[in-house]
């Protein structure tokens, strides 16, 4: 459609210097109204042609070439690299295409297992045996499936995502199946637990520790203990973390609110509860 373009520009400026004469006091051309009317009307004319004939969008960037796929299992097996150039792999239900990453996930390299299936528990366990490479994670831990979903986090950013996996954790549909939905429903428990966790790590930072034979176990407060950097010291404490189970060695400041409810420390024994360092009785 280049020439009808070219066209319509040509006869705008015509029109334009037509109008400029035409509008101008004292001048009078026979005709010329009727000719500048004609020539909108053509042009128009071109101008709808032109917008009705399809455009070629080869080449066009803005045309989406990720849109997102559904594979089976069986398809998804079509791209192990060994039938194909393209290598794709899923994890969590999302399919990634590695073929980038082919020094690793080709035939023969380290990671080919994952290759051309959803083997997201094996991404945690190590496992690369055939009854390792497998997507059943209902076993991993909330900390297991964070790392997890980190990893899902990484392909995102490194590989092109093409779409998912029909099966155990997208429907036929695309949909979330149940068994996806339960594991997203616990991570928002294992965040809580991490934040209790930062928030205990920063008003109750670790002790220090050292264990050598002559001496035994040692527990010690310094401005620097537990990599918590602080301007108090505090003293070592038997700790028991509300809500976790943990029971840890503890700086405690005890001039601080946070240390008032005492039931959760113990003073470790034969030790001065106002000493910095205390050397634990042996079992």
């Amino acid at each position: 459609m280049g020439c009808p373009k070219f066209l319509s520009v040509l006869l705008t400026i015509l029109i334009v210097i037509a109008s400029y004469i035409f509008y101008q006091p004292g001048t009078s051309v026979p005709g010329l109204l009727e000719a500048t009317e004609f020539w909108n009307n053509f042009v128009a004319h071109f101008r709808t042609v032109d917008q009705l004939v399809p455009k070629d969008d080869s080449n066009n960037n803005s045309v989406d070439q990720n849109s997102e796929l559904l594979f089976t299992v069986n398809e998804l097996k079509q791209f192990s690299g060994e039938k194909s150039d393209k290598i794709y792999l899923s994890i969590l239900g999302k399919v990634f295409d590695v073929t980038e990453g082919k020094k690793y996930y080709g035939i023969g390299e380290g990671y080919h297992g994952f290759a051309g299936r959803d083997a997201s528990k094996a991404f945690i366990t190590g496992d690369f045996t055939e009854q390792g490479l497998i997507d059943d994670i209902s076993d991993l831990t909330l900390n297991e499936l964070s790392d997890l979903k980190e990893w899902v986090l990484k392909y995102e950013k490194d590989y092109i995502y093409k779409g998912k996996l029909i099966g155990r954790f997208y429907d036929k549909n695309g949909e979330p199946t149940k068994y996806l939905k339960d594991i997203e429903n616990k991570l928002p428990l294992l965040y809580a637990q991490k934040k209790n966790d930062e928030f205990y790590k920063i008003n109750y930072p670790p002790c220090n520790a050292e264990w050598t034979p002559s001496t035994g176990s040692r527990v010690w407060c310094s401005h620097l203990s537990g990599g918590i950097k602080r301007d108090w010291i505090g003293f070592p404490r038997k700790f028991h973390q509300p809500g976790s189970g943990v029971t840890r060695c503890a700086c405690v400041n005890l001039r601080s609110e946070e240390s008032k409810n005492l039931g959760n420390f113990e003073v470790y024994e034969n030790c001065d509860p106002y000493a910095v360092s205390c050397y634990l009785k042996q079992s």
